[in-house]
């Protein structure tokens, strides 16, 4: 991720747009830091926009894996507490398992050790990247590579996470049916599992797509 602290910087995209930032800081500076910027950029129909400010949480870009057994037709996915569902009524998601990128580390050897971590299983041959994408890019810089994974589901229970990093995850398994039955149902959450449905889905639906 590039770093973008300080002044003039300035970059011109491919389709000739322009983003300039004016002046910029760090306001905190924790587990994550939060960078304001004051900026101006092109507009469509023509010149630059007005200088604004935007605050952006910097975090590490993410894996997730989306966990399946194709010979039991069944899905292996996680549940855990999320503070930033605090709002709803149940702020424990079921979710993928998925992690930070640490510095120096390759996206897969990620996915191999979350998984690892979380479920207690291994992935079982080579993974298939799903998706790039960023998941609120109004306000956060952190990119997500999604993978699919196979792993051997009767494997797959108990509750898991590293202490030390205040994580108590249960596993759970799901046949394909309640899998998908859960997102036309519009029961599912978070941005990693809807997509990595989709594209199970699909797979499934069109196999030699």
């Amino acid at each position: 991720m590039t770093n973008l602290l300080g002044t003039d910087y300035s970059v011109k995209t491919a389709d000739d747009m322009t983003v300039t930032i004016e002046k910029s800081n760090v306001v905190y500076d924790g587990f994550f830091k939060m960078f304001r910027y004051h900026l101006k950029h092109s507009l469509f129909n023509g010149g630059m926009s007005s200088i604004f400010t935007r605050e952006v949480m910097s975090r590490p870009n993410a894996v997730a894996v989306l966990l399946v057994d194709p010979v039991l037709k069944e899905v292996v996915l996680i549940k855990q507490f999320r503070a930033g569902a605090l709002e709803n009524n149940n702020p424990w998601l079921e979710e993928l398992v998925a992690g930070l990128i640490d510095p120096g580390e390759l996206p897969e050897d990620v996915a191999r050790r979350e998984t690892k971590e979380e479920t207690g299983l291994a992935l079982l041959g080579e993974l298939t990247k799903i998706a790039e994408y960023y998941g609120s890019a109004g306000g956060s810089n952190e990119m997500t590579t999604l993978y699919y994974g196979e792993v051997d589901a009767s494997l797959a229970s108990g509750v898991h996470g590293l202490e030390g990093e205040n994580e108590d995850i249960l596993v759970i398994r799901k046949s394909f049916k309640d899998f998908f039955a859960s997102i036309d149902q519009c029961k599912a959450d978070t941005a990693s599992l809807v997509i990595g449905a989709m594209w199970l889905k699909n797979k499934i639906m069109n196999p030699t797509e």
